[in-house]
């Protein structure tokens, strides 16, 4: 039978530079979201989504190098709220997904939109050189 360790899952050693090289990359693209263009409402969820990554990593980093399953109830905790906030991140992603497909569209209506405009325009164009008194005069004598 094997019995759960006593000590936490990580060292500490392992676990906390790592989890300072994530925040910091993390916090990194969470301040470049200003600069890249993008539509508001992306970077809107995508800065949302880094801030509760930022929120994650330290809970993550404490279940992982701190949170002992010698003491239940903290362990417990702590996994609850890496799993609630991991979530929290994946609904997020989702909604960016959702967002990006509602954006994809309204751009195909728009190239759509556009298209037929154009297409009309010529159509009409077409349509008034062909019904022109003079292109009727050359079609007149070209018959006669």
């Amino acid at each position: 039978m094997m019995t759960m360790a006593s000590g936490p899952i990580l060292n500490a050693w392992i676990g906390v530079p790592l989890g300072v090289v994530t925040l910091l990359l993390v916090a990194a693209h969470v301040a470049l979201l200003s600069r890249v263009e993008m539509p508001e409402s992306r970077r809107r969820i995508r800065r949302v989504n880094g801030w509760i990554m930022l929120a994650t990593i330290p809970v993550a980093v404490y279940a992982f190098c701190i949170a002992s399953p010698a003491a239940p109830r903290a362990f417990a905790l702590s996994w609850m709220a890496v799993l609630g906030l991991v979530a929290i991140v994946l609904m997020l992603a989702c909604l960016d997904i959702l967002n990006t497909l509602r954006l994809h569209r309204a751009e195909q209506r728009e190239i759509r939109r556009g298209f037929y405009e154009n297409l009309s325009r010529r159509a009409v164009r077409a349509g008034a050189a062909i019904n022109s008194p003079a292109a009727g005069a050359e079609d007149a004598s070209d018959r006669n």
